[in-house]
């Protein structure tokens, strides 16, 4: 366990190192990136602990003016300090976490079924889908395929938001695939409508969707590998 727990602990230390950076160094702050990063060398659960009880007192100090990825890691983030109290293990933090993941993603899909949404005037679906389209293909092929493009957007990201739910509930792997795929586009959006902090808080907890064990053998056998690839990758969803 102790080995995913640190890079669990990496994971959600770098995102929260940013977020700290971009608000104010206070004491609480501190002590959430000092606890996380000994988390992250130690692999103790105490120190993840402390970690995590810092971060949740960073969230009720701005509540409520959070977003709801907030009210996800708060949620999730109580579930962690739950197994740890009760002694269980990295294994029984995942089963609940895929039980929770399963009713944000499903919920947030949900939401999307209304008319407003299916609206590609009025749909964000439609704004970010166009600026995939200007930012990477450029203005001119933004201009060209617009009127096409524009009324499928809703439905296209409505699909693969319920793809998300649907595979969470039915094969638990699958649904992380297309959370991953959703949080690369998400995280692909240029500014200023770009939200990556919402991917990059999502992505080390999806991580307890896959085989615990292999994932363990993979960081102990290949540590400079995912120091060279996965983290720039990492890095990559929050810049």
């Amino acid at each position: 366990d102790r080995l995913v727990w640190q890079l669990f602990a990496i994971l959600v230390t770098i995102i929260r190192a940013w977020e700290a950076q971009e608000q104010e160094w206070t004491p609480v702050n501190v002590g959430m990136v000092f606890f996380g990063a000994m988390a992250a060398y130690t692999g103790l659960r105490s120190h993840l602990f402390i970690a995590t009880v810092a971060n949740m007192l960073r969230t009720w100090r701005q509540m409520p003016e959070v977003w709801d990825n907030y009210w996800w890691d708060l949620q999730t983030d109580v579930s962690l300090l739950a197994c740890f109290l009760l002694d269980l293990s990295l294994e029984d933090y995942s089963s609940i976490v895929k039980r929770q993941y399963l009713l944000f993603y499903s919920a947030a899909a949900f939401w999307k079924f209304n008319s407003a949404f299916a609206d590609p005037t009025a749909s964000c679906a439609t704004i970010f889908t166009l600026q995939h389209l200007a930012f990477f293909g450029g203005e001119a092929l933004a201009k060209s395929l617009a009127s096409t493009v524009a009324p499928l957007a809703p439905s296209a990201t409505l699909l693969l938001e319920s793809l998300v739910g649907l595979g969470m509930f039915c094969k638990p792997k699958a649904g992380a695939f297309f959370a991953f795929v959703l949080h690369g586009l998400i995280s692909a959006t240029p500014r200023p409508n770009n939200i990556s902090s919402f991917s990059a808080k999502c992505a080390p907890k999806l991580l307890l969707f896959a085989d615990l064990d292999v994932l363990a053998a993979i960081y102990k056998k290949r540590r400079l590998l995912f120091t060279l690839v996965f983290l720039p990758a990492y890095l990559a969803f929050i810049a």
